[in-house]
């Protein structure tokens, strides 16, 4: 969970207008990770509705914020183990724009007023929330084999 360089990712910070750009404007902490074709950027935050992490991808070098690609499964998971403790905390990967209904329900705490809502951040970030399990049915199926 400590970012180093032994893993790449190691502790950045960014002012409060670039943390809304890049989606997580109460972004408890932020890491960045040199990868081949630019930069990871991961911001993390905890409420009382669990864990946050925002990965964006952008290119090296540039004084402005550029947007890169989107970032892979791969990296998305790294971030994750890396990132946000272990204690059985089950993550999803918000991958289509999120609307403000969604956004509304991500972005809510005591201290913010229902109304406001976070920047979604660059084109090429993806948000992973925690998710929370409520009970498993009948119906669930687990698995790609056959009956």
């Amino acid at each position: 969970m400590n970012g180093s360089i032994d893993d790449g990712w190691i502790e950045a910070t960014f002012d409060p207008p670039h943390l809304t750009i890049l989606g997580l404007p109460q972004a408890a902490s932020a890491h960045r990770k040199l990868v081949s074709d630019g930069i990871l950027i991961a911001l993390t935050t905890k409420n009382e509705h669990g864990w946050t992490l925002v990965l964006s991808h952008i290119y090296a070098g540039i004084e402005a914020i550029l947007p890169g690609r989107l970032p892979t499964i791969h990296e998305l998971r790294e971030a994750r183990d890396r990132l946000i403790p272990r204690d059985f905390v089950h993550m999803v990967a918000l991958i289509e724009p999120p609307t403000k209904a969604l956004l509304a329900r991500v972005n809510r705490t005591e201290t913010a007023p229902p109304d406001t809502i976070a920047a979604p951040g660059l084109p090429t970030s993806v948000r992973c929330v925690q998710m929370h399990l409520d009970a498993v049915t009948d119906d669930v199926v687990f698995g790609t084999e056959p009956a």
